[in-house]
């Protein structure tokens, strides 16, 4: 009797242990498919005047995968120390110091999920400032060439000067990350030029890997002062084996047009120019220059065709070729060099010019630029011994005063070189 008792109550104590270890929702459901949100950011949205003692702190619909999350916070501007994660619950702390004076920007990237592998939809970003105002220029827009569009990185490099920028050295000063459908946005950024980057991490350590990770550069440099909308970007993979300038975009498309079907409703953007190459009055620039520009939306290509001219001094028409590297933009390569000590003009006619949306540019775009002599460019010239057959040297001219890449050059099997 009392060892029939004794197996009784031990009985009931593992049954009660059993249903105390054992915590989450029942079996047999279906499996959580929902995307986590982001329900609470301290401090608020667009408050000033943070002491810089506070503590920021994100918190989430469900519990996530806490080495996710804190991979896909990006901080700007970056602290110098290492960011203090401390978690409670779902619930994420990050206690550093704060500078004064300074718009913070936290981005919280699609790399994010949950305990169920489920990714943040989109990322998520706020701005708080320990000064008297933020920052509200922005930019966004999508990113092509790859099958997997979400949790692609974009990077932003503000430029307060003419440098030379190495996506796989330089730390970004604005970082977000791509959602789903490739779309990105740049939130609170400082008025100011730009250079922007798109980078697949095939190897997930948070920097560009020439030859395995892929990038999509644009044409040029970028001024915001307000918002840009409708900026692309294309993903390829740099090839170094081969000379000339970084790919751009990838592969260039063997049409000069393309077609869209549009099914929803339509597109009144406003059409604008977004950069162009060379600037506008630019004075002894090589002979060899292409010409280059890119707009906020797809342009009818066959418009373009017709509504583009590039004119000498004496309004002789000048012949080329115009490649289109993605809708959005187009690289006009004169059928001969320049003439030296010669003016250009470049017009875009906005009776002829239009969009795939149907809207045009609101005047005519004229464009001024004067080629120099080759004499004022100079050149450098030497040898490099013992290249081994089949084998090639590429060489890289550079401005060490301005940090600028001037141009590259590739050797092969020869051991004299000259780069004019």
């Amino acid at each position: 009797m009392q060892s029939s008792k004794i197996k009784y109550i031990l009985f009931l104590f593992l049954i009660l242990f059993t249903d105390c270890a054992v915590q989450g929702p029942p079996g047999g459901g279906p499996a959580d498919s929902i995307p986590p949100q982001i329900t609470e950011v301290y401090p608020p949205s667009n408050s000033t005047g943070i002491a810089p003692n506070t503590n920021i702190y994100i918190n989430f619909s469900e519990y996530m995968d806490r080495i996710s999350v804190e991979r896909s916070v990006f901080i700007t501007p970056s602290f110098t120390e290492e960011l203090n994660f401390q978690w409670e619950g779902k619930k994420l702390y990050i206690k550093n110091t704060l500078q004064t004076g300074i718009t913070y920007v936290i981005n919280i990237g699609t790399g994010s999920r949950d305990r169920n592998n489920n990714n943040l939809k989109n990322s998520y970003s706020w701005a708080f400032s320990t000064g008297e105002s933020v920052d509200n220029c922005q930019i966004s827009g999508r990113i092509f060439g790859e099958t997997e569009k979400s949790g692609l990185f974009i990077w932003a490099f503000k430029l307060d000067k003419n440098e030379e920028i190495n996506p796989s050295e330089h730390e970004p000063d604005y970082t977000t990350q791509s959602s789903e459908n490739g779309e990105f946005k740049l939130d609170y950024l400082s008025g100011g030029i730009y250079r922007i980057f798109a980078m697949k991490d095939n190897n997930n350590n948070l920097k560009y890997d020439i030859e395995l990770d892929l990038i999509g550069i644009p044409c040029c440099d970028i001024k915001i002062s307000d918002k840009i909308e409708n900026f692309f970007l294309n993903l390829s993979k740099e090839d170094t084996s081969k000379t000339g300038e970084t790919p751009i975009t990838g592969k260039s498309p063997k049409v000069e047009s393309f077609s869209f079907i549009i099914t929803s409703s339509p597109d009144n953007s406003a059409a604008e120019i977004l950069c162009h190459t060379p600037a506008d009055s630019l004075m002894n620039i090589p002979t060899d220059t292409k010409i280059k520009f890119q707009f906020n939306l797809p342009i009818d290509t066959l418009s373009l065709r017709n509504g583009f001219s590039l004119k000498d001094s004496d309004k002789n028409k000048l012949p080329g070729k115009i490649t289109w590297k993605k809708p959005s933009y187009f690289i006009f390569s004169p059928l001969n060099p320049f003439k030296e000590d010669t003016e250009y003009n470049i017009l875009l006619d906005s009776n002829i010019v239009s969009y795939t949306n149907g809207s045009k540019i609101k005047e005519n775009f004229n464009l001024n630029f004067k080629t120099g002599n080759a004499l004022s460019f100079g050149s450098v010239s030497g040898a490099i011994k013992n290249i081994p057959k089949n084998e090639n040297v590429i060489i890289e001219l550079y401005n060490f005063k301005l940090k600028n890449l001037i141009t590259k050059k590739e050797i092969s099997n020869i051991d004299k070189y000259t780069i004019n």
